[in-house]
């Protein structure tokens, strides 16, 4: 009898400690939107985190200061995975110096977010993309920057 106790006993403590990882995996509801992500993971593979930023460097690089949980928060150089501008030194300069600025207003605009791949670019840059919440939509960063003529070819 005693035998049969203890194993309900382990049983149930098993049963509770499931679901209550279980809750520490679940994606925040849609509605969370204007939160910090409420999951440990680690920065690998696409995330979300509201950032702030610190630096715009160039026009397709900046530093942004986001939480990763309750009290940990990161400074980290993001560089746009999927832009390429021209440097703010050398030939072109002057395109340079007009996409970080373009950068710098599209950046004021709103509540920044940033998508992570989970990869590192050259120089040890994180690599992603930067959304800006306009009211009730995300604009893609990137998009902004190509559709008025900030890129390379």
């Amino acid at each position: 009898m005693r035998k049969i106790l203890i194993n309900t006993y382990v049983a149930g403590a098993i049963v509770v400690s499931v679901i209550v990882a279980t809750c520490f995996i679940q994606e925040p509801p849609s509605h969370a939107a204007d939160t910090f992500p409420t999951v440990i993971r680690p920065l690998e593979g696409p995330r979300y985190y509201k950032s702030e930023v610190v630096r715009v460097v160039d026009g397709d690089t900046v530093d942004l200061r986001f939480k990763v949980w309750t009290d940990i928060t990161l400074d980290k150089r993001i560089r746009f995975d999927n832009l390429d501008v021209w440097e703010t030194r050398g030939d072109n300069k002057d395109k340079g110096i007009d996409a970080k600025n373009f950068l710098i207003n599209i950046l004021e605009e709103g509540t920044v977010y940033l998508k992570t791949t989970g990869e590192t670019g050259s120089f040890g840059r994180t690599l992603g993309s930067l959304y800006i919440l306009r009211g009730d939509k995300m604009v893609d960063v990137s998009e902004e920057m190509k559709n008025n003529g900030h890129k390379k070819n």
